[in-house]
C-alpha cells in the first residue's frame, strides 16, 4: 500500500541522513579552512629552518650538479668535493682559476680524436686530421687537462652550492 502524500510529507525517518551530511559538510569545510590559515605559518617556518641549515652547512641544495666526471672517480672526486666545501670563498675562486688555467684549449680536438679512434703508442696519442694530415699529442698532457677540467667542475658546483660566481 502506497503512503498517502499526507504522511508522507509528516514522516521524519529520513531527516537524520540530511543532518548528518550538513554536519559532515561543515566539518570538512573546517578542516579545509584551518588547512589553509595553518599551511602559510607552516611553509614559512619550514624554509626559515631550510635556510639555516644550509647556512651551517649542515644540509646542501643538491648533493652534486656536477656532469659526468672522467678522471676523478670514487674516493677521489668525494676527497676533491670535502675540500671544495672546506674552502672560503677566496680560495675556492683561486682553485677554480688555478684548475681553469690548466685546461688545454685543445682539449675538445683531442678527445675527438680519441673518439674518432686515434692510436696510442708509447704514451702519444696519433691521428689524420680533418686536412688528412698526421697530428699528435701526449696522451699525460690530454690526462691533465681532463683531470683540470673535472677539478674545476666540481669547484664551480660548490660555488653554485653557495650561491656565488667564480670568474
Amino acid at each position: 500500500m502506497t503512503p498517502s502524500p499526507k504522511t508522507f510529507l509528516h514522516d521524519e525517518s529520513g531527516a537524520v541522513t540530511v543532518d548528518w551530511v550538513v554536519l559532515t559538510a561543515a566539518i570538512v569545510g573546517l578542516g579545509l579552512a584551518v588547512a589553509t590559515v595553518v599551511s602559510g605559518g607552516i611553509q614559512d617556518l619550514s624554509n626559515d629552518i631550510d635556510d639555516q641549515l644550509e647556512a651551517d652547512g649542515i644540509i646542501r641544495v643538491s648533493f652534486s650538479q656536477l656532469g659526468e666526471t672522467t678522471q676523478l672517480t670514487g674516493q677521489d672526486l668525494a676527497n676533491l668535493q670535502a675540500e671544495a666545501r672546506g674552502a672560503s670563498n677566496t680560495e675556492l675562486q683561486t682553485a677554480f682559476t688555478t684548475a681553469q688555467a690548466g685546461i688545454s684549449p685543445d682539449q675538445g680536438v683531442w678527445q675527438a680524436a680519441i673518439d674518432g679512434g686515434a692510436t696510442l703508442e708509447n704514451g702519444t696519442y696519433t691521428y689524420l686530421d680533418g686536412d688528412g694530415a698526421t697530428q699528435s699529442f701526449e696522451a699525460a698532457d690530454y690526462e691533465a687537462s681532463v683531470l683540470a677540467s673535472d677539478q674545476a667542475a666540481v669547484y664551480a658546483d660548490e660555488a653554485q652550492q653557495r650561491g656565488i660566481t667564480l670568474n
